[in-house]
């Protein structure tokens, strides 16, 4: 039974506060003795509440956080914090996975993590990519590359290739372009 319970919070660009985590932390039956909450995005890599919390931490506490993606960018990040809490004797609990991290149901910690985990690697990464989109949307950033050419540059080859006789596949080296993308153009144009 742990000695203490933390629970961590981080808010991301785009959301609005941090209620929605701390309802569903205490709606899964777990009574925090202290709060920890950060203002950050998904690739923030300084966390103040974050290391205050990771330096309060004793022997036997356990910290509970609403979601995979609220602590760890990525697999290599969660392992290296699942190994320096379980070295601290300390446990892990994600609320919306249901997975925990830590000496549970009597097993050994590398039991627990293997079996709990292969079912939350999935979701974990799809959420990871969702925050990024929203991050990149927040940005002004839409998904798939840049736009090589400016609206005005695609008004002149559509007024261009629209003329009689226009040679598209000249056009098209003209632009730097594959014919194809050429007609695509066209055809999204007409």
């Amino acid at each position: 039974m742990p000695t203490r319970v933390f629970a961590y919070v981080r808010v991301s660009i785009g959301e609005l506060d941090e209620f929605a985590q701390l309802r569903s932390i205490e709606d899964s039956g777990f009574q925090p003795e202290r709060i920890y909450i950060d203002h950050a995005g998904h690739t923030a890599c300084h966390r103040p509440s974050f290391d205050d919390m990771l330096m309060a931490l004793k022997a036997g506490d356990m910290i509970v956080v609403h979601s995979l993606s609220r602590v760890a960018r990525n697999f290599c990040d969660l392992e290296a914090l699942v190994v320096s809490l379980t070295s601290r004797e300390c446990s892990l609990h994600f609320v919306q996975e249901s997975l925990a991290f830590g000496r549970t149901d009597g097993l050994p910690t590398a039991m627990t993590m293997t079996r709990q985990l292969l079912d939350a690697l999935a979701g974990f990464e799809r959420e990871l990519r969702q925050e990024r989109s929203a991050e990149a949307q927040a940005r002004g950033r839409s998904g798939g590359r840049p736009r090589r050419l400016t609206p005005s540059q695609e008004a002149e080859i559509i007024t261009e290739a629209t003329q009689p006789g226009a040679n598209k596949a000249a056009l098209a080296r003209k632009w730097g372009m594959h014919k194809h993308t050429l007609y695509r153009l066209l055809r999204a144009n007409s």
